[in-house]
């Protein structure tokens, strides 16, 4: 019954995550995968390690380390000596009880230590020594460890793609934007008020401009009933255009309380294409009926927003308005590049990397549309359907990111310190009394990369777009301000 999927795809945050991610892929592929390791004295001749990899498709490998027994009891040895000197056990002074009476008490938990080391220390040196570059991080299996026998751990993982970057040098892009003038910063203001309007409950008749809170079903020819088509407690702004033409109009006259029955036809453009130019009922009961009364837009109505008046709140809308045209247009222009290069740069790329950002950007849809009250049957699909659509769009997600971080690498882009400094202390200035901690947050590694990605993606984006030609083209506001609309 809605007019328009648009509303129930992808939101803004959303779209913005896709960007932040590809960045976030860039940072990936040009770091590596740590594993900590608590070894301090022992070193481990890693050179008598025997290492067997298989192929598991085009980019899945599974490698096999086995370590010598001898090596894994040099290991436990040390292990143990360094717990000895530390505790004292009863019937001995402290740090002076046999190494075996130690071994008996301590083995199992020693163990599980020199086990997690044994494979944070040579699982590194087995990929470089096999030359392979593991693209996520690996999935292992730790074995067990036994006493005077050697030591095998199993790694599953998937190889990074050799990338050869085409077609990104020399690219003819539309860059658009639009005039931010004073008609557009009166729809603005109009807008605005729209969002502070006062609600009165109408015990009369209900007519155009007015909210009716409905609960709807929609019916097929059959009778049953159309997945998708149904509202409960919904409040609809007679003369919006949000439904299919002819419902909006058959509630007004109706009062609270009233019941209709609206026989209507969905558009033959309808979103949902099982459902264009069907004939469908749907039975509405009206549960309420409430005008709107915006408020008066002068200095009183800048005040209670707590501006000065009128002219510094049309002031601080304009400023406004051109950040948001500025971020669309960046905006537009980086998606119609990424398309460019999406087109050009078909490669396979690894099932384990796909998947984590599918589930990342399943989770980021999963909750806008509980955020909005949406379902499948509302956006015309079915979840399959979602489902395989939001696939396509991780493959390209990680694709983009592979491609832009070897771009990079090719051409000797890197994001400096002081870049990700300023970027850190922007962020947090915006926080106030927090910044603190959100300085403190971003010492982690995991979230510097958060900085770096992005910085990094910008900064490769920025060199390919000094290398082709850009032209500029002047479109309607409202088109271009759609690029960041939730």
């Amino acid at each position: 019954m809605y007019k328009k999927a648009s509303k129930y795809g992808l939101s803004y945050t959303i779209i913005r995550v896709v960007f932040v991610c590809i960045g976030r892929i860039c940072c990936y592929y040009r770091s590596s995968w740590i594993l900590s390791s608590n070894a301090n004295n022992y070193v481990l001749r890693t050179s008598l390690m025997q290492i067997v990899v298989q192929k598991k498709g085009d980019l899945g490998r599974e490698m096999v380390v086995t370590i010598p027994a001898s090596e894994v009891e040099k290991m436990m040895t040390e292990r143990l000596e360094e717990v000895r000197v530390n505790v004292s056990l009863p019937g001995f002074r402290p740090g002076k009880a046999p190494l075996e009476v130690v071994r008996k008490r301590y083995a199992e938990k020693v163990g599980m230590d020199v086990q997690r080391d044994l494979i944070a220390e040579t699982m590194p040196k087995a990929f470089d020594k096999e030359n392979v570059r593991p693209a996520g991080q690996p999935n292992v299996n730790f074995g067990t460890l036994s006493e005077g026998k050697d030591y095998q751990y199993t790694i599953a993982f998937d190889i990074m793609p050799e990338v050869a970057p085409k077609k990104y040098e020399g690219l003819k892009l539309v860059r658009h934007t639009t005039t931010v003038d004073d008609k557009l910063v009166e729809k603005s203001i109009k807008e605005l008020a729209k969002t502070r309007r006062m609600f009165k409950k109408v015990d009369g008749a209900a007519k155009k401009g007015n909210i009716t809170k409905i609960t709807a079903k929609g019916f097929g020819k059959d009778g049953k009933a159309i997945p998708g088509a149904e509202v409960t407690e919904f409040p609809l702004e007679l003369g919006s255009g949000q439904f299919i033409p002819g419902f909006e109009d058959g509630l007004i006259g109706k009062k609270a309380g009233d019941k209709a029955t609206l026989e209507l036809t969905f558009p033959k453009d309808y979103h949902a294409k099982e459902l264009q130019g069907v004939k469908a009922k749907f039975e509405v009961d009206v549960l309420e009926v409430q005008s709107a009364e915006e408020p008066k837009l002068d200095d009183e109505f800048a005040k209670s927003l707590g501006l000065t008046d009128l002219a510094d709140l049309k002031a601080k809308l304009k400023e406004r308005l051109e950040a948001d045209v500025a971020t669309a247009s960046e905006q537009r222009l980086k998606r119609e590049l990424f398309d460019s290069l999406d087109k050009d740069n078909q490669f396979e790329i690894p099932e384990s990397m796909l998947k984590a950002e599918f589930e990342t950007i399943w989770r980021a849809l999963m909750e806008d549309m509980h955020r909005r009250g949406v379902t499948f049957g509302m956006m015309g699909k079915t979840e399959d359907e979602v489902r395989a659509e939001h696939r396509e769009l991780a493959a390209r997600r990680v694709r983009l990111g592979l491609l832009l971080a070897e771009i990079g690498r090719k051409h000797g882009v890197e994001v400096k310190e002081d870049e990700v400094a300023a970027e850190i202390e922007k962020i947090a200035s915006a926080y106030g009394p927090s910044a603190d901690k959100v300085r403190q947050y971003f010492k982690q590694p995991q979230a510097r990369n958060e900085i770096i990605g992005p910085l990094y993606e910008k900064k490769v984006c920025d060199w390919i777009l000094s290398t082709g030609k850009l032209t500029d083209k002047t479109i309607d506001a409202d088109e271009l301000l759609a690029e960041i609309a939730g």
